[in-house]
């Protein structure tokens, strides 16, 4: 794992490094003890609030995740709950058909008993009227029970209204005269102005002649009433209508409501009744949501009659949508509370036991380790060490503590001895320093008296007797001055040598494109009759000391233009590149005579010549000078080349 460089870690004492040159005076130790030394002194800060932080989250989530999973559940129980008080909805509406089946059953067997007795047979209305009122307080659900003769003429009536009615034209009475059985026929009561089920029996003699015709009345507002009795919620509405779609009749539990569905029922808004439309397209027990004529969104649940016994009514019943729900949602709520009091008192434990048994462990490392590193070696955190992983961190960080220690005083015992042997050896670079500048001025200065001597009296022997051009003598003389300017050349080349080794290095912007052009066209200058194509890449700018670098390209310029003297159309290319590590790579390339890469090693040396001086006379410190400055600005320089195919000369300026 890495580390910051002011962690205290065990040292080899191999890994000591000692830097020195000859401007520094005092040895460099390279070792992290010292770093840790160099570090600033730091205020011991209280326990970050991060870690707190942290700490929390974890107990957080650690509590927060099965409140999740409770959560989770309470509210599929809540979706569970909904579901079965729909179903409760649609069992009401069902269990409201087989209530109104079993009045009709009990109507049919009422009609049969009375159809049997002799009261009904006498002429008199007024005892038949009275008797039947009799009957009819005996049976409340019943709006009437009235007689009809054979010719339609209303006889008695539990009513004793005394009211003459033909009632032939009357569907039922019809059917009952046709019928041996009961006829059912969901209509309003002439009589009573109620939504009833009309349940009729033709009484028959022995040889099944009509007698009478038995009706009795049941009353369905009074029914949809009761039906709320069942199983009452906040604003529950009971619709009926016959299999035509007419209304019969309606309650509600809550009075305004029904005022409002009773008037819009009576206005035009009664053809976009939805209630009816799902009365009439539904099934036994289905439920549906939509907005009724009352304007506020229920479920609604149907009950439809038995096939074998079809009375034609349908039962509608409607309960707003928050009501249907708010039993169950009440139990969310409930339960959810507890929930989150629960989650709460184990958060409130689980924190006071993490404070406990993690933070002030933590505390007490991080003020141990604070002072460690600001200098205290002989600060531990020191027991008592708790149980489990933290109590041994703890021993473990003390235990490194003592190593460190160790270490550190055996560093500081070899101080005293590295720095004495630094000194020695910075001193005996320095001397060597100065015996090579000795030598280098020797070179440079002290030999050129000499070699003007020999040059003098070379020019003084030529001129005391003239000697033949051609001639061996002249051959000799020849020779001599070579010689002798030869040495002179390489004087001076060491001095030019030396003097970029001793330059002080200034960094400034460079156009490097301007040099290049100035030292190739001072090349054409000295040679103007040569035909030479350069190109030179233009735009191009680095950070470097201007005239070092300058030197350095017109020394690689100087090298191209002459070893492609020979070639018919020379050229040469100056630009750059982009490396394989991001750098800028500098290049100058020609066409010339190359070199073998077998010597690529020799070809930066000082005084190192890649051909025969023939053609090709020089210092031999060119690449070297090139290659010194490049160098020196931390950068590389190499070449690539094939004999007779041209070189490349490549770069970097670090």
């Amino acid at each position: 794992t890495s580390r910051r460089p002011d962690e205290w870690l065990p040292v080899d004492t191999s890994t000591l490094r000692v830097n020195a040159s000859k401007s520094c005076a005092t040895p460099t130790l390279v070792a992290p003890v010292q770093a840790a030394h160099n570090a600033p002194t730091m205020t011991l800060p209280p326990l970050a609030p991060g870690l707190r932080a942290r700490i929390l989250l974890l107990v957080v989530l650690a509590a927060l995740l099965p409140s999740a999973v409770v959560t989770g559940f309470l509210f599929q129980q809540r979706g569970r709950d909904i579901a079965l008080a729909r179903a409760n909805l649609s069992a009401l509406a069902r269990g409201a058909a087989d209530d109104l089946h079993s009045r009709i059953q009990g109507s049919q067997q009422l009609l049969f008993g009375l159809a049997q007795s002799r009261e009904l047979d006498g002429a008199d209305r007024n005892a038949c009227s009275e008797y039947l009122g009799e009957v009819r307080k005996q049976y409340p659900q019943y709006t009437g029970i009235i007689t009809i003769t054979p010719n339609g003429d209303l006889h008695c009536d539990s009513l004793k209204s005394g009211r003459q009615l033909n009632l032939s034209d009357r569907a039922y009475f019809k059917h009952a005269m046709a019928s041996s059985g009961p006829v059912l026929e969901p209509a309003f009561g002439r009589l009573s102005g109620l939504g009833v089920l009309q349940v009729a029996r033709a009484a028959r003699d022995a040889s099944g002649q009509v007698r009478f015709v038995l009706l009795a009345s049941i009353n369905l507002d009074q029914f949809a009433t009761e039906v709320l009795k069942v199983q009452p919620y906040a604003d529950m509405v009971v619709t009926l209508y016959d299999r035509a779609g007419a209304f019969l009749a309606i309650s509600s539990t809550n009075s305004n409501t029904l005022h409002v569905i009773k008037e819009r029922l009576a206005s035009q808004a009664a053809a976009k009744d939805p209630v009816r439309r799902f009365s009439l397209s539904g099934n036994d027990g289905d439920t549906t949501s939509f907005v009724g004529l009352a304007g506020m969104e229920r479920v609604w649940a149907l009950g439809l009659p038995p096939p074998a016994l079809d009375s034609g009514v349908r039962i509608a019943i409607g309960v707003p949508t928050e009501a249907l729900s708010a039993q169950a949602e009440r139990r969310a709520r409930l339960a959810l509370a507890l929930v989150v009091g629960a989650t709460l008192l184990a958060l409130l434990l689980a924190w006071l036991v993490a404070n406990l048994g993690i933070a002030g462990p933590l505390r007490r490392i991080m003020v141990g380790t604070a002072r460690f590193r600001n200098g205290e070696m002989d600060a531990r955190i020191g027991p008592p060490y708790p149980h489990g992983e933290i109590g041994e961190l703890m021993q473990s960080l003390d235990a490194t503590s003592d190593t460190v220690q160790t270490q550190h005083q055996h560093i500081q015992s070899m101080n005293v001895g590295l720095e004495e042997r630094v000194r020695a050896r910075t001193a005996e670079l320095e001397a060597v320093n100065r015996e090579l500048q000795a030598f280098s001025y020797s070179l440079a200065h002290d030999l050129r008296q000499p070699l003007i001597s020999i040059n003098g009296f070379a020019a003084r022997l030529r001129n005391a007797r003239p000697i033949e051009a051609g001639s061996r003598p002249d051959h000799y003389m020849g020779r001599i001055e070579a010689g002798v300017c030869q040495i002179n050349n390489l004087a001076e080349a060491m001095t030019a040598l030396a003097r970029l080794s001793r330059a002080r290095l200034e960094r400034s912007s460079v156009d490097v494109s301007a040099i290049a052009n100035a030292a190739l066209a001072a090349c054409q200058q000295r040679e103007p009759d040569r035909v030479v194509n350069f190109q030179v890449q233009e735009g191009l700018q680095t950070t470097a000391d201007t005239a070092l670098l300058t030197v350095a390209v017109e020394r690689l310029i100087d090298n191209a233009w002459k070893f492609t003297r020979e070639q018919a159309r020379a050229e040469i290319r100056f630009g750059c590149e982009p490396g394989s590590d991001g750098t800028v790579v500098f290049h100058v390339k020609d066409n010339g005579l190359g070199f073998n890469m077998e010597y690529a090693g020799q070809l930066f040396s000082a005084f190192q010549n890649m051909h025969t001086p023939d053609g090709f006379s020089g210092s031999g410190i060119g690449l070297a000078s090139a290659h010194k400055i490049i160098t020196r600005h931390g950068g590389r320089i190499w070449a690539e080349s094939a004999p007779g195919q041209g070189a490349s000369f490549y770069f970097t300026l670090g």
